[in-house]
């Protein structure tokens, strides 16, 4: 025995999560926030000159090309999504550890001395 909704079909009850565009809206919008973050830490790498920030500035950028490589199936439907899945793979786990790299390198400190 099938059990329907009261209109007799099975598939008025479509959830609109399923469709795609929500999901796609947020990767886009990731995409979008990391290339604002890149713009914003290159802009402080240029006035402290910190590798720290230079290999953050780095990662954000690699999340925002993320962005534009998982899409390029669209525009190069040639592209085998194997070598699309690796390429996304690599260029995560890099800025993954590039933030690492950020978070654990110590800065040296230059500091002056007084000779008197």
């Amino acid at each position: 025995m099938v059990l329907s909704d009261e209109k007799g079909s099975d598939n008025d009850n479509t959830d609109t999560l399923d469709k795609g565009d929500f999901a796609e809206f947020f990767d886009f919008g990731t995409g979008i926030f990391a290339a604002i973050l890149f713009a914003l830490s290159l802009i402080a790498y240029k006035s402290l000159k910190t590798k720290r920030i230079l290999y953050v500035s780095i990662a954000f950028a690699l999340f925002a090309i993320h962005v534009i490589v998982s899409r390029l199936n669209l525009f190069i439907p040639e592209i085998e999504s194997s070598m699309l899945e690796l390429i996304l793979s690599i260029m995560e786990f890099v800025a993954l550890a590039l933030f690492f790299i950020a978070i654990m390198k110590k800065e040296s400190v230059k500091t002056k001395t007084i000779n008197m």
